[in-house]
């Protein structure tokens, strides 16, 4: 059932199926480092505990090292995406053409991604601070002002971090 499911007829090829494995194994590694760290930094009163626990165990320390995945996640997500718009521009068209698909191409990504961004921009700047209170919030108020100072530069994706 599950690969009638997962079924698409719209391969482009499919040896590039293993990329898309690692690429969602990666993403899952990505997702877990994350969680992890969050509880680490935000709910521990003894950071040196969490120091020598991370040493005392072979599967810790592979969630720890998730930093690894994201550059994983993000090198195999690019090469796909070229991969995918290098076979478009190699459909035969003229060079006007080809410059209009690369526009269309950014224009595409950046209206597919913008109305997610929003969304968390408007829960980081109007939600979030009604729901967090303690002593760590001083962390989260630093975020908060700068997401409401600069929430346009934001949305045109010109932030630095």
């Amino acid at each position: 059932n599950a690969r009638a499911i997962l079924y698409s007829k719209n391969k482009v090829d499919p040896n590039l199926d293993v990329f898309n494995g690692v690429r969602v194994l990666s993403m899952g590694w990505v997702i877990l480092g994350h969680g992890f760290s969050r509880i680490i930094a935000g709910t521990t009163g003894n950071q040196t505990d969490i120091i020598e626990l991370i040493h005392s165990s072979v599967g810790i320390s592979i969630i720890t090292c998730a930093t690894v995945s994201v550059d994983v996640f993000f090198c195999l997500s690019g090469f796909l995406a070229v991969f995918s718009f290098m076979n478009e521009l190699a459909k035969p068209m003229t060079p006007k053409k080809k410059i209009i698909r690369i526009f269309q191409g950014y224009l595409h990504r950046y209206l597919r991604l913008l109305p997610v961004y929003a969304v968390c921009l408007l829960i980081a700047i109007n939600l979030l601070p009604k729901l967090y209170d303690g002593a760590l919030t001083y962390k989260l108020k630093d975020e908060q002002v700068s997401c409401s100072e600069n929430w346009w530069i934001n949305l045109l994706y010109l932030n630095n971090f």
